[in-house]
């Protein structure tokens, strides 16, 4: 089955510090966990980051069977919870988006992230830092540990006096 792109959610308040093109940043979150999105909306005002809601595509009310003709070959170490599918196609249909839009840069982010005040600047130029970064991706896995699968080398960091590095989470 196909799974419908959803609604984007509600455009953030926030306007960009500049004229620059900011990073379009995607907020996954599902539509019933309001404290989740009300939490994650004023992390993100005190940040400065403008974002949008991606619709998160619900395990509790989506049909096993669909979710599982969309993993077709799960691992077999590893199979892969309802849950964990549901939260994989929400963040498919956030790249479908963005890939439907005119944006050049995309920051995914789930609706339990904690943020530091730096990551508005650091979105703030969509310009700077999608060619400097390519992919980053943070992730928390069963086998432990949070890790940078792509960064780039810290002296040619997007954000000036800001390095990126790998990082373990606990």
């Amino acid at each position: 089955p196909r799974w419908p792109a959803g609604r984007a959610g509600a455009r953030s308040t926030q306007a960009p510090a500049s004229m620059a093109e900011p990073v379009e940043t995607r907020v996954v979150s599902l539509t019933r966990r309001a404290d989740r999105r009300a939490a994650m909306a004023a992390r993100l005002g005190a940040a400065g980051v403008g974002w949008l809601w991606q619709d998160a595509v619900d395990a509790a009310s989506a049909d096993p069977a669909a979710l599982a003709a969309a993993f077709p070959r799960p691992s077999r170490a590893y199979p892969p919870l309802p849950g964990e599918m549901a939260c994989a196609l929400s963040h498919r249909m956030a790249w479908d988006a963005f890939l439907a839009g005119r944006a050049s840069a995309l920051c995914v982010l789930e609706d339990d992230v904690h943020c530091g005040p730096a990551l508005g600047r650091l979105l703030a130029d969509a310009a700077r830092i999608a060619p400097a970064l390519g992919l980053l991706k943070l992730d928390l896995n069963a086998r432990g540990g949070a890790r940078v699968l792509a960064a780039p080398d810290p002296a040619g960091s997007p954000l000036p006096g800001h390095a990126l590095w790998r990082l373990w989470g606990r």
